[in-house]
């Protein structure tokens, strides 16, 4: 009997000498333990398509520490692999490589589904377990340029992963594992909620939850990763109409459509909206800002995921819509400003262009770039208000075993990093000439340092004098926290701070005698 391992752990005995088999996953349903994993492996009949098995593909140990065989000799034209399981770094690398001018092909992705051979194991490389993607890149210069760019960004000379270790990666894909699998059960337990009584007049089911209610913004930035499976249809507009009803739960935002459709001006709109079948036309479910935007901008089709959806289903998708996030996340408008950048050629100009585009200053855009400079754990975080948006131009330089230092202390010391307690960071690396560690980083958020140490800035501001004290609270940030989402702007403290100054010295001006 041999031995096998699962991706999360799970290990499980077989009579097989095979380097990687399957497990079975028999009554596959939201009661089984492995249901919602994101490694499930589909067997479907190759006429009819119908899934004919669902099981985990397992190896007799498992790596989790991503590596490449990526040759970087001019004339090593070898097939080259990217081996991990951690699929927001997958995408990183996959996006790189579609972006090279070397690259064979531009369409790198991750698949939809997975095969029984996306999963295996290689011995030259020490890699058990790990998905194997393939990467295609030219057999000639532009080609060694490529391969040679895409090693030295992500990996160390020996093919492994810069800035992080088996353990860290191991922590990585367990945590996703448990949320994907915990976004599973809750969204068929919400789909247990909808419309009882039309499920029974009807006498058939929900059979798959309504994608656009993701309980976190982690799980959130996973299921972007893995995207959707709904075909996708393009719409004329004039066949789509809005929702309406007495109970109608939202309310058009003219600045959200002014932004969406600044963006959509030049790249149109992407993202599908979701709409039901009335008659012969189509009632917008989810997707109301980008409907008027397609409008305003003169965009005679717009993609959309149609699906029969009751009454019930409806409401609550506008009812919960409604109170979830109302604005872009840091990460998203990073990525976003970074796609404007790559489509111009003088960045100053571009600079001021997409500012301009999006009503945000030239500095608060850049601040949004750095944030895709970050590791995605600090991404996440950043999105989530873990990390003060303000503090991000204080870290995005700081290389990625800093970075992975930084999350793994932030997470440890269970405190939010605000503009002072990342200039407290900085200054530590830039001021040791040797590598700053984790331990070094939770002293510094839990102020053990020396006061005088932790006092750097030659002239604090108030809000940071308080924060430089042994005895000093951060209320201040708590302060411009409800600024910024009072009027729903993206200022960091220190500009707050300078507003709040310049209006008080406005008001006694005029008061005064």
């Amino acid at each position: 009997m041999q031995t096998y391992v699962c991706k999360c752990g799970r290990t499980f005995n077989k009579s097989s000498k095979a380097e990687t088999t399957g497990y079975v996953l028999d009554n596959y349903s939201p009661q089984h333990e492995c249901y919602g994993c994101p490694y499930i492996v589909k067997e479907r009949d190759w006429i009819t398509k119908e899934v004919t098995k669902i099981e985990c593909r397992a190896t007799p140990q498992i790596t989790y520490h991503s590596r490449c065989k990526i040759g970087t000799e001019s004339k090593d034209h070898k097939a080259c692999y990217l081996f991990s399981l951690d699929l927001v770094f997958v995408k990183r690398v996959l996006n790189f490589v579609n972006s090279l001018d070397g690259a064979e092909r531009h369409d790198h992705t991750i698949p939809d589904e997975w095969r029984a051979a996306d999963f295996g194991q290689i011995n030259s490389y020490d890699c058990f377990g790990l998905g194997i993607f393939p990467l295609f890149f030219q057999k000639n210069r532009k080609g060694t340029e490529a391969r040679r760019a895409v090693k030295e960004r992500f990996f160390y000379p020996n093919g492994y992963r810069k800035g992080t270790t088996e353990e860290i990666e191991k922590g990585i894909i367990m945590q996703r594992i448990e949320i994907a699998k915990e976004n599973a059960r809750k969204e068929q337990k919400e789909m247990g909620k909808i419309d009882f009584t039309a499920l029974k007049n009807n006498k058939k089911a929900v059979e798959e939850s309504v994608p656009d209610n993701v309980p976190t913004e982690l799980a959130e930035s996973y299921s972007n990763v893995w995207g959707g499976t709904e075909k996708i249809t393009d719409i004329e507009v004039s066949r789509l109409k809005p929702y309406k009803d007495g109970t109608q739960p939202y309310k058009i935002n003219p600045e959200k459509v002014s932004q969406i459709a600044a963006s959509a001006t030049d790249i149109g709109i992407i993202t599908p909206l979701r709409v039901r079948a009335v008659g012969n036309v189509y009632e917008v479910i989810c997707g109301h800002h980008r409907l008027e935007a397609a409008k305003s901008i003169g965009q005679l089709t717009v993609p959309c995921i149609i699906k029969d959806y009751s009454d019930d289903e409806v409401f609550r998708i506008l009812s919960e819509s409604n109170i979830q996030r109302e604005k872009t996340l840091p990460s998203e408008y990073g990525k976003i400003f970074a796609k404007y950048m790559e489509l111009r050629n003088d960045d100053e100009t571009t600079a001021k262009e997409i500012a301009k585009k999006f009503n945000v200053s030239k500095k608060t855009m850049y601040r949004y770039l750095d944030v895709t400079k970050l590791i995605n754990e600090l991404q996440e975080m950043t999105d989530t208000g873990v990390i003060n948006f303000g503090a991000v131009e204080y870290i995005a330089k700081l290389d990625t075993d800093v970075q992975n230092a930084l999350f793994q202390a932030l997470s440890k010391a269970k405190v939010k990093l605000s503009v002072a307690l990342a200039k407290r960071v900085r200054s530590l690396c830039d001021s040791s000439d040797e590598l700053i560690d984790v331990e070094d980083i939770v002293d510094i958020l839990t102020n053990k340092e020396k006061p005088n140490e932790a006092c750097t800035s030659d002239e604090p501001t108030e809000a940071e004098n308080i924060e430089c004290t042994p005895t000093g609270k951060e209320n201040d940030n708590d302060i411009y926290s409800a600024i910024r989402a009072r009027y729903n702007i993206d200022y960091s403290d220190n500009e707050i701070e300078k507003l709040i100054t310049e209006l008080f010295d406005k008001h006694f001006k005029s008061v005064s005698p």
